[in-house]
């Protein structure tokens, strides 16, 4: 299966849990700290050489950062963006417990739309001092839960980005999801 491939990925969360942010330190390594709600969905793309159980691959990603309010109040259009997916990033707002709490309605909303696709777990803006984080065995329980690696990150700081999409990336090539 070496080769060079083209995925959709997708960022799912609440509203301002930072999924355009960590797209942009991703993409662009920029942060700008401004929030900007997501209409619908913005779409950009970005490539990643990487050697994967003594294999080279080169995989453009095309990440489809969609607006979190479409978990609850537009479902049947989620269910149109989400398709196609070859993986799934679920976000929540490290300084904000309810995000954390909507974690679970998301989740539901994963697995009433498609087939199983990797997903990778963000705990986003643990930069910040009013960071109130998940428990670490509640948040690899959940992650344990669908088979996913988990990461705390900051879109400010670029922690743990690169290696969140890299995991992402690497499970997508394990499952075949190509």
């Amino acid at each position: 299966m070496t080769g060079t491939f083209i995925q959709k990925v997708c960022l799912l969360g609440r509203p301002a849990v930072g999924k355009t942010q960590v797209v942009e330190r991703f993409v662009h390594n920029a942060f700008d700290g401004h929030y900007i709600q997501t209409i619908g969905i913005n779409i950009v793309s970005r490539r990643e050489a990487l050697r994967f159980k003594k294999q080279d691959y080169v995989i453009t990603d095309l990440i489809w950062d969609i607006n979190g309010k479409f978990l609850d109040s537009q479902p049947n259009l989620l269910r149109t963006y989400l398709q196609g997916t070859s993986g799934v990033i679920v976000m929540y707002d490290a300084t904000n417990r309810a995000t954390v709490a909507e974690l679970t309605a998301t989740l539901r909303q994963l697995k009433e739309f498609w087939r199983e696709v990797p997903v990778v777990f963000l705990a986003n803006k643990v930069d910040l001092e009013d960071t109130v984080r998940l428990e670490e065995r509640v948040l690899s329980g959940i992650a344990s839960e669908w088979d996913a690696d988990y990461f705390y990150t900051s879109a400010k700081t670029g922690k743990n980005i690169p290696a969140a999409f890299t995991a992402l990336n690497k499970a997508i090539i394990a499952r075949g999801c190509i």
